[in-house]
C-alpha cells in the first residue's frame, strides 16, 4: 500500500525549539497491483479500493488479457 502521508519519525530537538508537524488528519492510500513482462517491458497495473481476493483475481485477468496468444503448431 502506498500512503498519501509521511510517517513521523523520532527526532531530537533542543528544549523549546521543537518543530511543529502539520498533519492532514487523513490516512489515505492506494492499493496497487502491478507486474512487468520481463521480455517486453510491458507493465500491467490496476488500482483498487480494497486489497482482497476479488481484486487480485481481477488483476490476474488483466495479466491474462495482455499475454500474447500462443499458436499451437
Amino acid at each position: 500500500m502506498i500512503r498519501a502521508y509521511q510517517a513521523l519519525q523520532y527526532n531530537w530537538f533542543r528544549k523549546g525549539q521543537q518543530r511543529k508537524i502539520i498533519t492532514t488528519g487523513k490516512h489515505e492510500g492506494a492499493k496497487l497491483f502491478a507486474a512487468i513482462n520481463n521480455e517486453t517491458g510491458h507493465i500491467t497495473h490496476r488500482e483498487e479500493e480494497q486489497c482482497d481476493v476479488n481484486a487480485f483475481l481481477r488483476f490476474l485477468d488483466d495479466i491474462l488479457e495482455n499475454i500474447p496468444k500462443v499458436r499451437s503448431s
